[in-house]
Parts: C-alpha cells; structure tokens; sequence
C-alpha cells in the first residue's frame, strides 16, 4: 500500500500510506477479532448504539489524516478517530467513535452515536432527534456542545 492513495481496503492490522510527499501509517480494522487483539471494541461490546457485532465503518475518500469523513444514510459500525476531527452527514446512523477524537460534528437527524472524545473537545450537531453517547478519555473536562439543531439527546457514558 505504500504509495497508494487507497488507504481503506482490507490490508491487514497495520498498513502505510502515502498522502502527498509523508508517509503516515495507520491501523486498518478488518473486524471484530482484529479490533479486540488491537485494543478496540470485543464482537459483543457494550455500546448502547450497537447491537449486533460490531463492524469496521468505513471513511469516505475526503478523509484526510487529521480528519475523518463519514457520509449516507443508514451507516452502521465502528471507527477509531485517535485523536482526528470526526464529521459525519447522515440520517438514520448508529455509529461509535473510538480512541479519543479530538472533534465531532454531526449534521443529519435520527443518528445514535457513542463518542470517546478528548477532555473539552467540541461535539457539534445540526440536525433532529439525534441521541449523542459521550465519555472523555482522558481528564475531566467535560466536552462543549454545539447543539444547532431540535431535539437532540447528549447522555454521558461511565
């Protein structure tokens, strides 16, 4: 993979890539047996988000190595954001973000999201009727909500 502007497929644990003229490497979830050996989530977790096993979410192609991209209804899985910027347009998701991002904006309506998020870092939400599952990684800054939108719920996790 080094050298490709691929940086999604199914390579295995640990893949590189090459964006513009650095190398950056990153962690490539395959599935629920990966992500537990590397850390993640266990098949059965216990995010109230997802029922079933849990299953990598894949970015879209504007992601960047400092932000993370997700667009489409219906998006249902798991994604490690260490320490990225997370954005995600979509109606009707259950999704979880984990590692500590370092931002979340949401804009679309009907999401449950759960959210391990940087001490102070800002949750943002446009849209309806989203429910937001947050706990902070590290310290005991509570995050900074955004909510630009009607109805939305922010719970926190232990």
């Amino acid at each position: 993979m080094v050298g490709s502007r691929k940086a999604y497929g199914r390579v295995g644990a640990v893949g590189a890539v090459m964006l513009g003229a650095a190398m950056t490497s990153m962690l490539v979830v395959t599935g629920p047996a990966c992500a537990q050996a590397q850390g993640g989530p266990s098949a059965k977790g216990s995010n109230p988000g997802l029922q079933s096993a849990e299953r990598p979410l894949r970015p879209d192609r504007s992601t960047t190595p400092t932000m993370l991209h997700f667009s489409g209804p219906n998006r249902t899985g798991v994604a490690y954001c260490a320490a990225r910027k997370v954005v995600f347009r979509g109606d009707r998701g259950r999704i979880a973000l984990r590692g500590g991002c370092r931002s979340l904006t949401i804009e679309g309506s009907n999401n449950d999201v759960t959210v391990e998020i940087e001490a102070g870092a800002l949750i943002q939400v446009r849209g309806q009727h989203n429910t937001i599952h947050w706990h902070v990684v590290a310290g005991t800054t509570q995050p900074r909500i955004q909510d630009l939108g009607r109805n939305n719920t922010y719970k926190t996790q232990p």
